[in-house]
């Protein structure tokens, strides 16, 4: 679902992720395609409502571990995968 906060819209399709281990939990990063430091709190609380979205709120809450919200032209871009394909990866790696 597309989301807006203020004049900020962002489609699930232009987000892309990574998975880290974190110790016992998984670490995300989204990558948005028009992020800006600048609007860094706008992108946490789109990025966190699709967290929300794409996996559950006990989920995020109890199995997730650093969270970071970025641009695409991050140092850990290459290999993102796009946000709808975050549940299948995110549990294949909590199952282990």
């Amino acid at each position: 679902m597309t989301l807006r906060i203020g004049d900020k819209k962002v489609d699930p399709d232009d987000v892309r992720c990574q998975l880290f281990k974190d110790g016992d939990k998984v670490g995300i990063m989204l990558f948005f395609k028009d992020y800006s430091e600048d609007e860094e709190d706008i992108y946490g609380q789109i990025g966190y409502l699709m967290l929300d979205q794409a996996l559950g709120e006990y989920d995020v809450e109890t199995k997730v571990g650093f969270i970071e919200f970025t641009s695409n032209g991050s140092k850990y871009y290459d290999g993102a995968f796009p946000l709808s394909a975050l549940a299948k990866y995110f549990d294949e790696l909590t199952e282990k």
